[in-house]
């Protein structure tokens, strides 16, 4: 599994993408953020060969912000075909990271089956 520490710079270097590649965006100030971010490492650790997993630290990729934050963090979208797919914020979410690992499993899950039309999309 590649994991990626993403930057506003290094972005682009990530052009053409081999395998989805899911992305955490997150906050140093957050909470929900900093006890999210080794649950997602560990579903990463998963799904090797199937995506590549990133983060976004959103305090020092101001552009990278603006081009995928409507919202707040923590978010997590998965990068494929041209196009980022927001995972849907879950209806009960968990207090102190606000994903728990099987709700991502089970978006992650979902998108490999195709069942990801409904998602909320954007052109990158």
């Amino acid at each position: 599994m590649k994991f990626y520490k993403i930057t506003d710079d290094s972005f682009e270097t990530l052009k053409p993408i081999q395998r989805p590649l899911a992305l955490l965006f997150s906050s140093r100030g957050c909470h929900l953020c900093i006890g999210l971010k080794p649950v997602y490492k560990a579903v990463g650790s998963l799904y090797d060969g199937q995506f590549d997993f990133g983060v976004v630290d959103i305090d020092g990729c101001p552009k990278l912000k603006e081009k995928f934050i409507e919202e707040g963090v923590p978010t997590i979208c998965i990068l494929f075909d041209g196009i980022a797919y927001y995972i849907p914020e879950p209806t009960e979410p968990e207090k102190h990271i606000w994903y728990s690992a099987d709700y991502i499993k089970k978006q992650l899950n979902a998108f490999t089956e195709g069942d990801f039309y409904s998602w909320n999309a954007q052109m990158i």
